[in-house]
């Protein structure tokens, strides 16, 4: 048996050996007892797919060309600030409405505007620093979103 998250999951290998993996939910230990080879091989598939799932499921590929037309719309002096976080909020929720997780939703939207942009601008972020345009970060994000919008790297992100 492998407890992940009070999740159980029952492997079963051909060793007669019995393999199990107990994790304490509080996120303290990890205990990993494993019998044979067949049962560690199962236990690194299992935790491999856990990494891969939640990697993917940071991108929202899906919502970057809404976000992109929002943004753009927003530069242009299309819509004022208050309805770009408008739509940018109204993607979170669909984005929360997918998500399948049972853990506590303490996820948010956020933005990659450029590649190698590791900031992680969440909406309240932007909101923040857009509601003064004066000040030097708004000019910043501003350019920003910008250059990501003429690359066309602005991503949309979950997690």
């Amino acid at each position: 048996m492998l407890y992940v998250r009070n999740k159980v999951a029952n492997y079963t290998g051909n060793d007669a050996s019995e393999s199990r993996a107990q994790y304490d939910g509080a996120g303290n230990k990890m205990k990993i007892v494993l019998g044979g080879v067949t049962e560690t091989y199962y236990f690194i598939l299992y935790i491999l797919h856990l990494i891969l799932y939640h990697l993917s499921m940071s991108k929202q590929p899906q919502y970057n060309t809404i976000a992109r037309e929002a943004f753009d719309l927003y530069l242009d002096n299309k819509i004022d600030l208050d309805a770009l976080i408008e739509r940018l909020r109204y993607i979170e929720l669909q984005v929360q409405a997918e998500d399948e997780s049972e853990e506590e939703n303490d996820k948010e939207l956020w933005f990659c505007f450029f590649e190698g942009d590791s900031l992680k601008t969440t909406i309240r972020d932007i909101e923040k620093e857009l509601r003064d345009p004066s000040h030097p970060s708004a000019n910043i994000l501003r350019r920003g979103i910008a250059l990501g919008l003429e690359a066309k790297e602005l991503d949309v992100h979950y997690s």
